[in-house]
């Protein structure tokens, strides 16, 4: 078993030039992250998708396009607020009431362009805000 935690192998797995960015803290009730994918697909584009979860809420952080349901986003958007990560102007997709069992959940999509690559977060959270989000985004660091 790889005892090294889900960033350190995404940096194994990547080619040295893709910049993996890791967030610099996440509330203290989400698990060790996961690490769900990490390669280099056929038309030579890196993709990772890293997985935190606490109970029924998740927390994802992809490059490129998400494995597997999580290169998605759930039902119309709510709203879709203009927000600025890391210099870049762009809007978040915020949905709710997806559930009548869980109202309070919101899915949160945030996505930009950096350095030629596509950023994503995601999350499904009654707690989470989208300036949780933006505030996860603006304080991504590089795992070297």
């Amino acid at each position: 078993m790889d005892t090294r935690d889900a960033w350190q192998l995404a940096r194994a797995l990547l080619p040295s030039g893709v910049a993996i960015l890791k967030p610099a803290g996440v509330p203290d009730r989400f698990a060790d992250p996961e690490l769900i994918a990490a390669c280099v697909e056929s038309d030579s584009i890196p993709v990772y998708t890293v997985l935190y979860k606490a109970g029924d809420e998740s927390l994802v952080f992809i490059l490129n396009q998400g494995a597997e349901a999580w290169g998605n986003t759930p039902g119309p958007p709510s709203s879709r607020p203009q927000v600025t990560v890391r210099g870049v102007d762009t809007k978040m997709t915020v949905t709710t009431g997806l559930s009548s069992q869980s109202p309070d959940v919101r899915f949160l999509d945030l996505s930009w362009q950096e350095g030629g690559a596509l950023y994503q977060i995601k999350a499904s959270s009654p707690t989470l805000t989208p300036d949780d989000i933006v505030r996860f985004a603006n304080d991504l660091v590089e795992v070297k």
